[in-house]
């Protein structure tokens, strides 16, 4: 994918405007701070499985509803070709999975006898957020065909 003013001879890349750079910059920060405070916090409570687990997860999250939020996703802007055309599906299908993905995991912790605390400590915390954060970037795709189509109305 070229990035700027830069011209391209196939039909198949596309390119980002200034605009949607700086956003996708910003959420790249964002996403960089969100993991050093809490890698930082981490270190300092005792259990951090959940924590380490919340750090890659959440910054990818917080990367990704970011610049989709602001319309600089491939999964949102629709001139990306087939990735904005099908933004919903895919949307849906990040939703669906992560439901089932998080039930499933609730499922077996009761199965295994644990408590809510345990939970969210246990082994099983890495399935849980990725769950979690899997429903939040659908939820985001789907918020932003939303606002797209709302702001084609007015």
């Amino acid at each position: 994918m070229k990035i700027g003013n830069q011209k391209s001879d196939k039909k198949s890349s596309y390119i980002y405007d200034e605009r949607q750079i700086q956003i996708t910059h910003k959420s790249y920060v964002l996403s960089y701070w969100f993991v050093m405070f809490v890698l930082y916090i981490a270190l300092l409570v005792e259990k951090n499985s959940f924590l380490i687990n919340f750090a890659f997860w959440g910054s990818l999250t917080l990367n990704f509803c970011y610049s989709t939020l602001k319309g600089a996703s491939p999964f949102a802007e629709p001139r990306f070709g087939k990735f904005g055309k099908y933004g919903r599906v895919f949307g849906i299908m990040a939703i669906v999975l992560g439901l089932i993905i998080f039930f499933v995991s609730i499922v077996v912790a009761f199965i295994k006898d644990y408590s809510l605390w345990e939970i969210f400590t246990a082994k099983s915390s890495f399935v849980l957020v990725m769950a979690l954060f899997l429903i939040c970037m659908g939820v985001s795709i789907l918020y932003r065909h939303y606002l797209n189509k709302k702001e084609a109305v007015e």
